[in-house]
C-alpha cells in the first residue's frame, strides 16, 4: 500500500500571515492537515480510532525548514509520506512546493497513544494501520535536535488560560495552539522584516481547558528558545530561527 499522499491547493487568505505569505503558523497547519489526511485515507485517523480502538496519533516532534515563499492565491502541492516505522513510532516527511520548487519541508515524529490512559500503544495494536504500507526513503537532510535547554523565571514572557477554542477532538490543547502562543510573543517588526529559517518543537505533556500556562522565551541573536509550562511541568520546548 502506498505510504504517500499529495494534495494540490490554492492558498487562501486565512492561510497567510501579515506578509500575505504562508508563515510559521500557516505552515504548521498545512503540514498537520496533510498528516490528518494521510491517516484519514488509511481510515486510521484518531477520529476513526478513538471510538473503536481508544487510540490516536500524537505528534512528539515537529521540525520545519523554510526554503522559499508561497503567497496568497498561489497554487501549491503538499506531499506527505511515511519514511520510518518502528514498534511505537513513525516518521512522516512533508513538502510544500510551488511549481515544483521547494517552499518548506517538515519532519514529524508521531506515536500511537491510548486515548483513555494516555500511555504509548504498539502500532501493531491498531489493525487499521496497514501492515503492507510502503516506507519511503528519507529525503530531508536534517534530523531532530536535542532541546536540552532550561529556561528560568528571568525568561518569563506571559501567562494565559486555555479556553474551549484551544481544545481539539481529543480533549487537549491542539499542537498548533502552542506554536501560536510562542509566536505571539515575537514582535511584529521581526516577523515582517526577517525571513523564517527553521522551527522545531518537542511536545512532552498535555494541557486542557482552564489550565494556566506560562510562556518563557530567550532571545539569542537570530534564534529564539521557548518553553511552555503548567505549574513546574514542561509541556513543550521549541527553537525558532530567522535568517541573519
Amino acid at each position: 500500500m502506498d505510504g504517500e499522499i499529495k494534495q494540490t491547493i490554492k492558498v487562501l487568505s486565512s492561510q497567510t500571515d501579515m506578509n500575505t505569505k504562508v508563515g510559521l503558523i500557516e505552515s504548521c497547519a498545512l503540514f498537520q492537515d496533510n498528516m490528518c489526511e494521510f491517516f484519514g485515507n488509511l481510515k486510521c485517523d484518531g477520529v476513526y480510532l478513538v471510538p473503536i480502538r481508544h487510540a490516536f496519533w500524537a505528534i512528539t516532534k515537529n521540525k520545519i525548514r523554510f526554503c522559499g515563499d508561497a503567497c496568497w492565491r498561489d497554487i501549491i502541492d503538499v506531499t506527505t509520506r511515511l519514511t520510518k516505522l518502528s514498534g511505537v513510532r513513525l516518521n512522516l516527511e512533508s513538502r510544500i512546493e510551488k511549481s515544483g520548487v521547494l517552499v518548506a519541508e517538515c519532519l514529524q515524529e508521531l506515536c500511537a497513544m491510548d486515548s483513555d490512559t494516555r500511555k504509548l500503544r504498539l502500532i501493531s495494536s491498531i489493525p487499521e494501520f496497514p501492515k503492507d504500507i510502503g516506507v519511503g526513503e528519507k529525503s530531508c537532510d536534517f534530523e531532530f535536535e536535542k532541546l536540552d535547554f532550561e529556561l528560568s523565571e528571568n525568561d518569563f514572557v506571559k501567562e494565559t488560560v486555555i479556553s474551549a477554542n484551544n481544545i481539539d477532538f481529543f480533549g487537549h490543547t491542539n499542537n498548533i495552539e502552542y506554536v501560536k502562543l510562542m509566536y505571539g510573543t515575537i514582535p511584529s517588526n521581526i516577523i515582517k522584516n526577517y525571513r523564517l529559517k527553521e522551527f522545531e518543537i518537542h511536545y512532552i505533556k498535555e494541557s486542557r481547558e482552564q489550565d494556566t500556562l506560562k510562556i518563557f522565551r530567550r532571545d539569542e541573536n537570530s534564534r529564539y528558545l521557548f518553553e511552555i509550562k503548567k505549574d513546574d511541568i514542561t509541556l513543550c520546548k521549541a527553537i525558532l530561527k530567522f535568517e541573519n
